[in-house]
């Protein structure tokens, strides 16, 4: 990787374009460890305001690492994304094409930082990412579960968190090939 940037810190958004590798570790509400998963991120401007973003855990991803987590499907979509960002100045929402029909909402509240409302059916992912540097970004939140209201009953239907995020990637390219680009 050249050490000269391909982006504008001016422009909201575009420092995160390019390659990037990394590890999502996770941990219980009282801060036990759980586990980590590598992956890749890849984020590529799709028009000048359309950023898509996609994350794929590693191939060789042991599944008996993550099978008796008690929010497997949360941990599998935060670590497993593919969807596109619509981006207005500082603000974005995600298309309605998104996978597993999640939806997200973001705003940069300065260079390099980064607030993220990630929205499934079963819960919300709430993340803040942050460049240390140029080509490292840290990403760290809590998963907040669904509970379900009991029939009849009241309540709220809000619940508490149920996991914690942590994710440091380090950006391995500028540049997207074509041959990881793909259309939702």
């Amino acid at each position: 990787m050249s050490p000269e940037s391909n982006f504008d810190y001016a422009k909201p958004f575009d420092v995160m374009v390019g390659m990037w590798s990394g590890l999502s570790t996770s941990f219980s509400p009282k801060g036990e460890y759980l586990c980590s998963v590598p992956s890749f991120v890849y984020l590529y401007w799709h028009s000048p305001t359309v950023l898509h973003y996609r994350q794929d855990e590693l191939p060789d991803l042991d599944r008996a690492l993550v099978k008796n987590q008690v929010h497997l499907d949360a941990l599998t979509k935060i670590i497993h994304h593919d969807f596109d960002l619509k981006i207005s100045g500082k603000a974005c929402v995600s298309s309605v094409d998104s996978k597993n029909g999640m939806r997200v909402v973001g705003t940069e509240t300065r260079p390099g930082v980064y607030l993220f409302h990630l929205m499934f059916k079963e819960g919300d992912y709430y993340n803040n990412q942050y460049f240390t540097n140029p080509n490292e970004r840290h990403i760290i939140g809590p998963y907040i579960a669904r509970q379900e209201r009991k029939k009849g009953g009241s309540g709220s239907s809000g619940g508490e968190i149920a996991v914690v995020v942590a994710q440091t990637f380090t950006r391995i390219s500028y540049d997207v090939p074509a041959k990881y680009k793909r259309s939702l």
